[in-house]
């Protein structure tokens, strides 16, 4: 209900607005509150209907892969959540590959600059 079409009251003539998926977005999480950092990635996108591929934090790639158990064991398709466990400078290959078409970082400027560029 929260992402269902709602009608707007412009000044003249008719519009609505309507939440539509994007398709596949890149998630880049650091390492604290692990469990935390994916859920509040993971909720809204697959609410949306975005699929999520992760590159979560190096340190804690347990907490990523168990995520992921969890995730397919309450149902979730194959494939609709999907960590990645590469490198930093792998990131930009995934960022520049063009399925992907969103990017959702948790990180320092730097990081921020590093995808973006």
């Amino acid at each position: 209900r929260f992402l269902a079409p709602q009608a707007l009251e412009p000044s003249a003539g008719e519009a609505h607005m309507e939440s539509s998926p994007i398709g596949v977005v890149f998630g880049v999480e650091p390492w604290n509150f692990p469990f935390y950092q994916l859920a509040r990635v993971a909720g809204p996108h697959l609410m949306a209907g975005n699929v999520l591929v992760i590159k979560h934090a190096g340190c804690v790639p347990q907490c990523a892969i168990a995520f992921e158990q969890v995730l397919l064991e309450a149902g979730a398709p194959a494939g609709l959540y999907t960590n990645l466990l590469i490198s930093h400078e792998q990131s930009r290959q995934v960022v520049d590959d063009p399925r992907v078409r969103g990017v959702a970082l948790t990180g320092s400027v730097a990081a921020g600059r590093s995808l973006a560029s």
